[in-house]
């Protein structure tokens, strides 16, 4: 499609092309990959809240998202960060089962942790404008 930010379907499929589950529409043209969760029991994912601004198809300030999962066992989809008429982009997931991503709730776009047992906190304040985070393993 010309539109960077289109709606995609986010799928489920077995490997052998069985149990075909359609979970969510999100924004399937901005490369916001899903995370799974350790047990894979979970997908963690992003979806653009506001499918009927046509401004949003082409300019990312735009864009309204929030953070959801579901349970593939189950189907259940679980909104886990709501829009707040913010952007919520590049999730990740840690070792421990935290959600880092980036988002501009706060204003600038910082670094937020989701931690696994709910809690919402920010993580950068500097106000210089963020993205992608990654995370690294420390072994000791």
């Amino acid at each position: 499609s010309s539109t960077p930010f289109t709606a995609a379907g986010l799928w489920t499929i077995k490997a052998d092309g069985s149990d075909r589950r359609e979970h969510a529409i999100v924004d399937g043209g901005h490369g916001q990959s899903p995370v799974w969760s350790a047990d894979g029991a979970r997908l963690f994912f992003v979806t653009r809240q506001n499918f009927g601004d046509k401004t949003a198809d082409q300019d990312p300030d735009a864009l309204v998202s929030s953070i959801h999962s579901v349970t593939i066992s189950t189907g259940e989809v679980q909104t886990l960060v709501t829009a707040d008429n913010a952007r919520q982009l590049d999730l990740s997931i840690s070792s421990q089962g935290d959600l880092v991503f980036a988002s501009n709730r706060g204003g600038n776009s910082e670094i937020w942790t989701l931690m696994a047992d709910g809690q919402l906190l920010q993580v950068t304040t500097d106000g210089e404008g963020k993205g992608h985070p990654i995370l690294l393993h420390n072994s000791q």
